[in-house]
């Protein structure tokens, strides 16, 4: 199992939000 660290999610919401960066925020 892997634990994601904040930097680690961090990460992966920086990248998720440029990936829609052209569409409305939700979160």
């Amino acid at each position: 199992m892997n634990i994601l660290t904040a930097d680690q999610i961090s990460l992966v919401m920086n990248v998720y939000h440029d990936s829609l960066s052209l569409t409305p925020t939700v979160l």
